[in-house]
């Protein structure tokens, strides 16, 4: 039916900086291995390497730490999102 299909809605939000209120990979390792992220996020350290590389790395940093997917997932859960986020979303 043309007339249902002109009232549907596509909202599309770019997680990182829109839907939270901070970078996600970086909030991740700062929250469970704060000592090492310069180690993972440095300039030095990324050598000119892809982010998903980098994220690569980090994740086995995160590893190395002892941390598992579920200590990730929490830790993403804890991640700041913008007070308005969770109210825009459900209306859209």
């Amino acid at each position: 039916m043309a007339g249902e299909e002109d009232e549907r809605v596509l909202v599309v939000f770019d997680y990182d900086w829109s839907l939270i209120n901070e970078n996600s990979d970086t909030f991740v390792v700062q929250q469970l291995a704060p000592g090492r992220y310069g180690d993972v996020f440095s300039a030095e350290a990324r050598q000119g390497e892809g982010w998903t590389a980098t994220m690569d790395r980090a994740m086995g940093v995160l590893h190395s730490e002892g941390k598992t997917s579920s200590d990730i997932v929490s830790a993403v859960g804890a991640v700041p999102h913008f007070p308005e986020m969770p109210q825009a979303v459900q209306v859209a």
